[in-house]
């Protein structure tokens, strides 16, 4: 059963009110499996479905006020092409999301103090680290309800990426990186990544290259763009 109705979506995490329609049952559902089950933990979630009478202050005033604005963080693009009302332009878009995003952190954080605070006998305790420009999280501490416990594992890039099978590049198959001037992750084909690549080293093969040491190199007082100079410890 959804944690959060369509209708609690648009009351809660928009500011003019968007049609329910919008919001798919998938929408919710992957909201809840990204966002909500790997922090409220799996027992609690099945706890809450089996008596949502019981969890009422951690599922209206915690769960659905986060889970709201995941919904909208997740699919904020969809709903931008199949609706008039949301902001446009690349900074108008930009500025959205990372609004979105920092309420999104602090309902986290109010979510778990709660969590920790209220529900879980052993209150769970979260590393986070930078995996390739990514941030990843692992739980330290299980965490456990009154009724049940469980062993929270949050989202391991790391252990996925060793887990994965080997496989040859397709020209159609795409690399992830930041934009930096617009703060939003962007994605290159492997096609068009090699001519970048073929044009950068192309334009290299016309250079001339110089070695030396520091003082070699300030010595020389001027210098020509079309050489690379290479600097070694002295």
């Amino acid at each position: 059963m959804p944690l959060i109705t369509p209708e609690e979506v648009s009351t809660l995490a928009f500011f003019n009110a968007l049609d329910s329609d919008f919001v798919l049952p998938a929408f919710i559902s992957s909201a809840e499996t990204r966002y909500i089950i790997p922090l409220v933990t799996p027992a609690v979630v099945t706890a809450i479905n089996a008596s949502p009478s019981g969890y009422t202050t951690l599922l209206n005033d915690y769960i659905k006020p986060y889970l709201a604005f995941c919904i909208k963080y997740m699919f904020y693009n969809q709903l931008l092409t199949e609706t008039e009302s949301f902001p446009t332009s690349d900074a108008q878009r930009t500025a959205a999301l990372n609004e979105v995003l920092s309420i999104m952190e602090v309902l986290r954080s109010t979510l778990s103090d709660y969590l920790n605070a209220s529900i879980f006998a052993t209150p769970v305790v979260t590393s986070s680290s930078l995996h390739s420009g990514f941030l990843t999280s692992s739980a330290s501490t299980s965490a456990s309800s009154a009724s049940s416990s469980s062993t929270t594992s949050l989202y391991d890039l790391t252990s996925m990426y060793n887990a994965s099978s080997t496989g040859m590049l397709s020209n159609a198959y795409t690399f992830n990186f930041l934009n930096t001037d617009t703060g939003l992750l962007n994605k290159i084909t492997w096609a068009n990544l090699k001519l970048t690549l073929r044009e950068y080293f192309g334009s290299m093969a016309a250079k001339q290259f110089w070695t030396g040491t520091q003082a070699a190199y300030d010595a020389l007082g001027t210098y020509d763009s079309g050489t690379v100079y290479f600097v070694e410890d002295d």
